[in-house]
């Protein structure tokens, strides 16, 4: 259990130290990228992508309004499932 007296003190600590003091982050950034974008548009849809570079700290979208709003996966989610099941020997033929 925290007390007052505690809690006080971690949050003169966090006052004290600098941020990002206990690793050394990178900040993240962006990049929205038209040819992505233009592929929805020559198909006649609308989408967005969305990826992240994890050693560059580096999202990378197809338009700047779209990817920044909540929407609901639909049916992509099973996509990296399934590419995982394959990659793991989870399942052994794509067709069965």
């Amino acid at each position: 259990m925290i007390h007052r007296r505690h809690a006080l003190g971690l949050f003169a600590a966090a006052a004290i130290l600098p941020s990002r003091s206990f690793a050394n982050v990178s900040y993240q950034r962006s990049e929205f990228r038209e040819d992505l974008q233009k592929r929805f548009f020559d198909l006649g849809t609308e989408g967005t992508f969305v990826g992240y570079k994890i050693d560059d700290y580096l999202i990378i979208a197809s338009d700047k309004v779209r990817s920044g709003e909540g929407r609901l996966p639909a049916s992509t989610f099973k996509l990296p499932n399934a590419l995982i099941a394959l990659d793991t020997g989870v399942v052994q033929d794509p067709d069965k």
